[in-house]
């Protein structure tokens, strides 16, 4: 499920989608540039897009910026992001996505 990708002055920015529970893949123009997995004692695991592991981190939000700080991609903004999220309709996905503080609602 795709979930915060856009353009953003015509320049892709690169944005999360769920390939499954518990792992979060990073795109951009449907290029992978890493992925976060959960592991069985709660951390989560961000990898490059080659899959050699970053780091482990407490939350999903700290491996997400990890991951694209290591790619190198460059995010939507928080309205942009919610404005896709919203789009997607999935309602799900948003409840998760609240849960771990990424969503930026107005």
């Amino acid at each position: 499920m795709r979930c915060s990708i856009s353009r953003l002055g015509g320049a892709a920015v690169a944005g999360w989608r769920v390939e499954e529970p518990g792992h979060y893949v990073l795109v951009m123009d449907e290029r992978v540039l890493g992925h976060v997995v959960d592991t069985p004692d709660g951390d989560f695991i961000s990898f490059d897009a080659t899959a050699t592991p970053i780091g482990r981190h407490h939350t999903l939000a700290g491996a997400q910026a990890r991951t694209v700080e290591a790619s190198g991609a460059r995010r939507s903004s928080p309205a942009t992001f919610s404005r896709n999220l919203l789009a997607v309709g999935g309602s799900s996905l948003l409840v998760l996505l609240a849960l771990t503080g990424m969503v930026f609602l107005r």
